[in-house]
């Protein structure tokens, strides 16, 4: 979720509420891996575009996954640098740094046991901190499930659910 992806989003959003007769505030974001945490982050940075969330194994803390992980230089070449050149842009990045606006909105987090890319304590610390501050917050560890979209399979009805408010929060 760089600046250009945020602003194709947000005219993409515009367009659909001229267009349409859709009510703002009916919007979901929902994004797998990095579209996980940019999902959240999105929500954080709009919230009266996004009725509700859903973060599938996102990474919720740029500076913490540099330091985590095998993908020093990608997130260096995406960011401009590492956490320490670029602290402003990792911490605007990152979901854990919207903890006071996300605990107002449905929070929806799937993440599995056996995820060797985005390690688990990335949905781990976001759920922690939305619990904390009294968010509305779902999450779902997937046992056996490593980074994979086939995570969702057979969780498809309660995602859907949870997201239109059907299922309790």
């Amino acid at each position: 979720m760089n600046q250009e992806a945020e602003e194709i989003t947000l005219e993409m959003i515009d367009h659909l509420e001229s267009r349409l007769s859709i009510d703002p505030r009916r919007f979901y974001a929902m994004g797998v891996s990095m579209g996980g945490g940019s999902a959240l982050v999105f929500t954080g940075r709009h919230p009266v575009k996004v009725k509700a969330v859903c973060d599938v194994f996102g990474i919720t803390d740029y500076a913490k996954f540099h330091y985590q992980g095998s993908y020093n230089d990608s997130l260096k070449a995406a960011f401009g640098g590492s956490p320490l050149q670029q602290p402003k842009y990792y911490s605007e990045r990152s979901a854990i740094n919207y903890i006071n606006v996300l605990k107002n909105k449905p929070v929806l987090i799937l993440h599995g046991d056996q995820d060797a890319v985005v390690p688990q304590s990335n949905s781990d610390d976001m759920v922690n901190k939305l619990t904390v501050a009294g968010g509305k917050v779902k999450y779902f560890v997937v046992p056996g499930m490593a980074h994979d979209n086939a995570i969702i399979k057979n969780l498809e009805h309660k995602v859907l659910n949870y997201l239109m408010g059907t299922e309790s929060q």
